[in-house]
């Protein structure tokens, strides 16, 4: 008897839809979500520390801008000039900066060649260099400094003739304009006893009290640097170069003040002293700043450029009218003992103080 065989039954296929569970998807973009966040601090650190780089190259170039002027000049440029044709000659305002003159050392002779010497940095034929931003001038890290302040009509002028300025002895063309600020600026010293109800020239020359390098009419040789080239500051970055229209009391400055701080045209705050206090603590004009975390790029006679934290040895703190540190022999009543030791910070802003720094200090 023969059988027959029957063929095995096939298991039958299951309906199952296709795609992604909830379960999955919730899974995947947990995945994704933890991905980006440990991927985005470190893309963020890689960025600000190409900005950094670029900040460092920047003050490098103006270094050495500065030094193939004192090669050609036999002196370091001045942080700034007496303002030309100054009515007020007893306490004369600064004016052109010392940015203005390296920039045919920075390969900026076209941008050198516009700059009309004889008249004021405010003179309406200076208008085109005061409007030219110079990206070596620029830290990528700033954004105020790329966002300037438009600067307006200053309405009443110190003169008491209506539409002209006491900067600008020609009423300013019609319409808004900006000028062009800098993220840094010259060590001009240690603010050492400073007196009061000075101009700023003078508050200039008192803040160097004669021991920085770049101040007006400043004129220093880099052999007059005896505390040493790699031990002397010559730039530092100045991020914050502006004050809020909300500072200013007169009513036209507020417009004036938040649009001329930062300009690197201008000597008075291309230039000036470290105050005692360290790196970023106030955030105004007078005071280094930057957008680094940690602290600040700085500048060296030597070339070299070096970050110092904003944990550096410095003076202790205390306020005054513009929220400074403590003055050095000055109206805070802070002074030093007769032999006592200076911090490294201001040490470092001198240029033949004496003072015995270590490599590891700063």
């Amino acid at each position: 008897m023969i059988s027959r065989l029957r063929p095995r039954p096939q298991p039958q296929p299951q309906n199952r839809p296709s795609g992604f569970t909830l379960i999955e998807l919730l899974v995947v973009i947990a995945i994704i979500a933890v991905l980006i966040a440990l991927l985005l601090p470190a893309v963020q650190a890689a960025r600000e520390a190409a900005r950094r780089a670029q900040c460092t190259n920047n003050l490098k170039q103006i270094a050495l801008g500065a030094m193939n002027y004192e090669a050609s000049n036999g002196v370091l440029p001045s942080g700034s000039y007496p303002r030309v044709g100054d009515p007020t000659a007893a306490k004369p305002w600064p004016d052109h900066s010392v940015f203005e003159r390296i920039l045919g050392y920075m390969e900026q002779q076209p941008a050198y060649n516009t700059i009309n010497f004889s008249l004021t940095i405010y003179d309406n034929d200076n208008l085109t260099i005061e409007k030219m931003a110079i990206s070596t001038l620029m830290c990528p890290s700033d954004p105020t400094v790329a966002n300037a302040t438009p600067l307006v009509r200053v309405a009443a002028a110190a003169n008491g003739v209506p539409g002209v300025s006491f900067w600008n002895p020609d009423p300013l063309p019609p319409g808004v304009w900006t000028q062009a600020h800098t993220s840094y600026r010259g060590v001009a010293g240690l603010w050492i006893n400073p007196p009061k109800n000075l101009a700023p020239a003078e508050l200039q020359r008192a803040a160097a009290s004669q021991n920085g390098l770049i101040f007006m009419d400043s004129n220093v040789r880099l052999a007059a640097v005896t505390d040493g080239t790699s031990m002397t500051m010559l730039f530092d970055e100045r991020a914050h170069g502006y004050y809020p229209a909300s500072v200013a009391t007169t009513p036209a400055y507020k417009d004036y003040y938040p649009a001329i701080y930062g300009a690197w045209t201008y000597g008075y705050y291309a230039a000036q002293g470290i105050y005692n206090s360290a790196p970023n603590r106030f955030l105004s004009p007078y005071y280094p700043s930057s957008f680094h975390p940690g602290g600040i790029n700085v500048a060296f006679c030597d070339g070299s450029v070096h970050f110092l934290k904003n944990s550096i040895d410095a003076f202790p703190e205390a306020n005054d009218f513009r929220g400074a540190g403590p003055m050095l022999n000055g109206p805070d009543g802070y002074s030093m003992a007769p032999g006592a030791r200076i911090p490294v910070y201001p040490a470092l802003a001198t240029r033949s103080g004496g003072e015995v720094i270590s490599a590891d200090s700063y």
